[in-house]
């Protein structure tokens, strides 16, 4: 899920620059590093996910070599060129101030905005957001126990005040772009997953109650997210886990017995202590989704959040309540575990239209490659 699935702290419970050189004091001025040592600061700067000490080292680094640059000069008797010089350093050292004022006062970066998951996503990715987890139950029941945001994805990284980026493209390295997304290498719970018709099936005990409310919609860089606070919620043993929001993912993230789906959508729900639950619906090119155009015409540019007037998310929802119930994680950096997944083993349809408009706010796939089941625990709830 973008999940996509934003800042997640899953939690355990009992459920399912090179040194240089000294200067010599004969050095020629030219040989002086003070241009290259400029770009390198700049570059060092432009880059949010960077320590700042570096740039702040690599300044005073600088303040020194154009004191330094003067003194030499007079020595030798081009003061003319170390006028010039200096006054060539005095201009990259004002461009490299800005940009660490910039990061030291948590101004814009230049990296592009992550999902806003995900998580998130999810979540996602799967960004206002959720990610996703569930429910206290009977021991057959897979554990639910998933702390996380309602937006979809990602942890700030130390020291900024964006997330650490990351793309589809590299899902396989998601784990060594940040520690905060270790999980995502690490982790032993980790979703999507292929889900199997033959699991063992037993009485679901989850109830599903959604109704219409004002929505809005915003493609957040990963997925195309649609905000429903307050639409219903999923409930098992009289505990409630509130609809937040839902996005999509193309193709789907999880496949049955093998085989994607066209879409996915994930209905990301959070109870009041964070943890989280995700209904997951596949979507195959069939028939149009009644009442989804208002949405899609509502999608403006990225990170725009935009009215799209009411849905009702039971629309979402297929005939056939059998879903796949199992223990596993945000599909989207974090990718924190212990969310309680739900699949619906019934897809639903878009027409090739719809499927059409989705998608092509993607700018890649965002699915998630399946990850290993690893032995847990998991079963199909007959609705």
């Amino acid at each position: 899920m973008a999940a996509e699935e934003t800042d997640t702290s899953a939690t355990e419970t009992d459920d399912p620059a090179p040194e240089s050189a000294p200067i010599a004091k004969s050095s020629p001025l030219d040989k002086v590093p003070v241009a290259q040592a400029a770009a390198l600061a700049k570059r060092v700067s432009a880059n949010p996910d960077t320590r700042r000490f570096l740039a702040g080292a690599l300044v005073g680094a600088l303040v020194f070599y154009a004191g330094g640059t003067v003194f030499k000069g007079s020595d030798t008797g081009s003061s003319s060129a170390a006028e010039t010089k200096v006054e060539s350093l005095r201009a990259d050292l004002a461009e490299l101030r800005a940009d660490l004022a910039v990061l030291q006062g948590g101004g814009a970066s230049h990296e592009p905005a992550a999902d806003a998951h995900a998580p998130t996503s999810d979540g996602t990715d799967d960004s206002g957001h959720a990610t996703e987890t569930t429910d206290g139950h009977a021991s057959s029941e897979p554990a639910d126990d998933a702390h996380g945001t309602t937006d979809g994805h990602e942890e700030p990284a130390a020291h900024s005040d964006e997330p650490p980026h990351w793309t589809y493209a590299e899902a396989d390295d998601w784990g060594a772009l940040a520690d905060e997304y270790i999980e995502c290498a690490e982790g032993t719970e980790q979703s999507p997953i292929d889900l199997s018709t033959e699991w063992d099936k037993v009485e679901s005990t989850t109830e599903l109650g959604y109704e219409s409310v004002p929505v809005s919609v915003v493609d957040n860089g990963h997925t195309i997210q649609v905000n429903a606070e307050g639409a219903g919620s999923v409930s098992q043993q009289q505990h409630e886990y509130e609809l937040k929001q839902f996005h999509f993912h193309a193709p789907s993230e999880h496949t049955i017995d093998g085989e994607h789906h066209a879409a996915e959508v994930h209905l990301v729900h959070a109870d009041a202590d964070g943890k989280l639950a995700v209904v997951g619906i596949m979507i195959d090119e069939g028939a149009a989704l009644e009442g989804f155009d208002p949405i899609l015409d509502a999608i403006g540019e990225p990170t725009v959040e935009s009215d799209a007037g009411e849905f009702d998310p039971s629309m979402l929802l297929p005939e056939s309540l059998d879903f796949f119930h199992y223990r596993g994680s945000l599909t989207t950096p974090p990718c924190s575990e212990g969310v309680a997944w739900r699949v619906m083993a019934e897809p639903i349809t878009m027409s090739a239209a719809q499927l059409d408009e989705l998608t092509s706010h993607f700018a890649e796939a965002n699915n998630r490659p399946v990850q290993p089941r690893n032995g847990r625990d998991a079963h199909i709830d007959m609705g």
